[in-house]
């Protein structure tokens, strides 16, 4: 009887250590589906974010669009409203001599006749 007893209490201890590791296992799952919900709620809450300021950046596109239609009509109306005698009455005149500024090596600017 006392093998039968010894081999009783050595199975005991080896379902004693198996539930141990059990326990380990499982809490490492618990764990590894832990930081998934984690990094799914991230994700998700940055392209909440992201969609969201795409939404400001495209309303505040439109409004700058808009306003610079009226600007480059602004611009166009101005334009027009120069005159040749408008411009020699505030001192602007013929060219005489053109002169133009070439960038010949890069670093340096240069004024060509």
């Amino acid at each position: 009887m006392t093998d039968s007893n010894q081999n009783a209490s050595i199975s005991s201890a080896e379902v004693a250590d198996s539930s141990g590791i059990f326990r380990t296992v499982r809490m490492l799952l618990i764990i590894a589906i832990l930081l998934c919900v984690a990094t799914y709620a991230y994700c998700v809450s940055t392209a909440i974010t992201l969609v969201a300021g795409w939404t400001i950046a495209e309303s505040s596109i439109s409004a700058i669009s808009s306003s610079l239609g009226d600007l480059e009509g602004q611009l166009v109306l101005q334009k027009d409203m120069i005159t040749e005698n408008m411009a020699r009455e505030r001192g602007f005149g013929d060219v005489q001599v053109e002169k133009f500024v070439h960038n010949n090596s890069g670093k340096t600017l240069s004024f060509n006749q």
